[in-house]
C-alpha cells in the first residue's frame, strides 16, 4: 500500500519541480537580458551624449536602481 501511494505522489511532486526549476531559469534569463540591455543604454548614454556629467548621473542613477532592483528580487525569492 505505501509503495503505490508513494508511486501516485512522486510524477505530481516531480512535475511540480520541473515546472518550478523551468520558471526559475526563465526569470534568470530576464534578469540577464535586463541587466544586459541596461548595461548597454547606461553606456550608450554616455558615449553619444554631450553633456558628459549629465549623462553620468544618469546613467549612475539608472545602474543603481537595476542593483536594488536586482538585489531586492533575490531577497524576496529567498524568503518565500
Amino acid at each position: 500500500m505505501a509503495t503505490n501511494e508513494q508511486e501516485a505522489w512522486a510524477p505530481a511532486s516531480l512535475e511540480r519541480v520541473r515546472t518550478r526549476r523551468r520558471a526559475a531559469r526563465r526569470r534568470q534569463r530576464l534578469l540577464r537580458l535586463d541587466l544586459g540591455i541596461g548595461f548597454a543604454v547606461g553606456l550608450l548614454l554616455l558615449l553619444l551624449t554631450p553633456g558628459l556629467a549629465i549623462a553620468a548621473a544618469i546613467a549612475a542613477l539608472a545602474l543603481a536602481s537595476m542593483l536594488i532592483a536586482t538585489i531586492a528580487q533575490r531577497l524576496i525569492r529567498r524568503r518565500s
